[in-house]
């Protein structure tokens, strides 16, 4: 008998702000991870950042002509859709 652990996913909200020129933007991306620093892990890796500090509030790259910037990485609230009768997960 093997003892598997399994590590259940939960879903966090990466914050980034992206620059061109004069015009700002303010984004996120929901990410499935373990916890805080998996978040991270596949940001950065979904993000191309390969120069990165251990403090991700310095991180900085780009997205084309955009210039993003890391703002936040929170554990996202979800709660059950009410429209589709529970077969959905909103995001809040």
């Amino acid at each position: 008998m093997s003892t598997k652990i399994t590590h259940e996913l939960r879903t966090f909200e990466v914050g980034f702000k992206e620059y061109y020129y004069e015009y700002s933007n303010a984004a996120s991306v929901n990410i499935k991870a373990r916890d805080e620093q998996d978040a991270l892990r596949r940001f950065a890796k979904r993000y191309g950042i390969t120069h990165r500090s251990a403090d991700p509030d310095k991180w900085e790259w780009s997205d084309g002509d955009w210039l993003c910037r890391f703002r936040y990485v929170k554990l996202a609230t979800t709660k059950v859709c009410p429209h589709c009768e529970g077969s959905g997960i909103v995001l809040l």
